[in-house]
């Protein structure tokens, strides 16, 4: 049952966590790509101020006149990087030079530029499809792998000491067939890689399933039900005279830089156009916290004040399950351990992508063996076959 279970599950999913798993081995090394391949990119830090917001806004809308800006992103050693967006209308992203603001690189993701990472993202989250088609499939494809690696584990389980000899190293003679190797590939490599790949793909599922997240917060938080993500709004009732979106930006920003006052990475999202209760939000990632854990802040357009929130978003107060999960992107890329960590889920990743090939071709070879030949009797009795009388 286990076995057949492993087998079809497998034939099921096999080419869809084919693609997760390669497309997963490329992100893996995302960051250290683009850094090679995009080198205007790279800043070398120097003693001086940052952009204020304002600045960057105002770099931005001459740039941009009339477009809709989302946020941008400050990472130590890179530029700034505005996202410029309105749904299916136009989407860019501008790369300033964090002190100077001299424009280094435009990026229009609707027309002429091809962003190879944002191809490998799209497959591996819904392998290129509609996002409600592909996003489930890869949901459940996941969950399915899950079954699969545990199926797999209980049939590779020794059932003696002499089978145990042969499940945990490869003994390759010159005379070992390839239908062997591609056993033992599929046997040893997945043994080795199984850990790995269900802290992958469990980290992956519960970003996409519901439920499976709720049941995760649930076990970690010890029976505490999870709630949806708390919405915070500006004080609509309270606008002063003469106030724009962008006002009290550069507030807001050195409020958290003197809270955080050298951070790794600083996401700053802007309030957008259209609603007037939405706040300056700040996703901050101190350099403390090894590049996984961030804090969070949501700032009142209008007045520039933190806006209060019953559940605290701050890491000093946050809970086991909370800071569970803030580790999940983490765990999910191995970045969690470093450049280690990410060689680590890369190897991993590979061998996930090696197990449908490899199992398909046990399947098949398998299949011919059990499939009868014709003409028996003439193989095994060629001299009878010869003497019979001809009708």
């Amino acid at each position: 049952m286990i076995g057949w279970l492993h087998l079809w599950l497998g034939l099921i999913s096999g080419t869809i966590m084919f693609i997760v798993c390669i497309t997963g081995c490329i992100w893996v090394f995302q960051e250290e790509i683009t850094a090679l391949t995009e080198p205007w990119n790279n800043i070398t830090p120097e003693n001086k101020p940052l952009l204020l917001p304002s600045q960057v806004n105002q770099i931005t809308v001459q740039q941009f006149p009339g477009k809709e800006i989302h946020g941008f992103n400050y990472y130590e050693g890179k530029t700034i990087c505005v996202h410029i967006s309105h749904e299916k209308e136009y989407n860019y992203n501008l790369f300033l030079h964090p002190y100077s603001g001299k424009v280094l690189h435009i990026a229009d993701y609707k027309k002429d530029s091809f962003d190879f990472f944002r191809f490998v993202l799209n497959g591996h989250r819904f392998l290129w499809l509609p996002w409600k088609i592909g996003r489930p499939i890869v949901n459940y494809a996941t969950l399915t792998f899950v079954v699969l690696l545990i199926t797999g584990i209980i049939l590779w389980w020794p059932k003696n000491k002499s089978a145990a000899k042969q499940r945990f190293s490869f003994k390759w003679k010159d005379t070992t067939k390839w239908k062997r190797k591609n056993y033992d590939l599929h046997n040893i490599l997945g043994f080795y890689a199984m850990i790995f790949l269900l802290l992958i793909a469990l980290t992956g599922m519960q970003w996409g399933l519901k439920w499976f997240n709720h049941s995760l917060h649930w076990i970690a938080s010890g029976g505490e039900t999870k709630h949806d993500r708390v919405e915070l709004f500006s004080d609509t009732l309270h606008i002063p005279a003469n106030v724009t979106v962008t006002t009290n930006l550069d507030k807001a920003w050195l409020k958290v830089w003197a809270e955080i006052p050298d951070p790794l990475n600083v996401y700053m999202d802007y309030p957008h156009h259209d609603e007037a209760g939405g706040t300056i939000a700040f996703f901050v990632t101190p350099k403390k916290f090894g590049g996984f854990q961030y804090e969070q802040y949501n700032f009142d357009q209008y007045s520039g004040e933190e806006v209060p929130s019953k559940k605290s978003l701050k890491y000093k107060d946050a809970k086991a399950a909370d800071i569970m999960e803030r580790m999940y992107y983490g765990i999910h890329v191995g970045e969690i351990l470093g450049l280690p960590g990410k060689c680590i889920a890369f190897l991993a990743s590979l061998t996930g992508a090696s197990l449908p090939v490899t199992g398909v071709y046990i399947w098949l070879g398998r299949r011919k063996k059990d499939k009868p030949e014709k003409n028996t009797a003439s193989k095994i009795f060629p001299e009878k076959i010869l003497l019979l009388p001809l009708k």
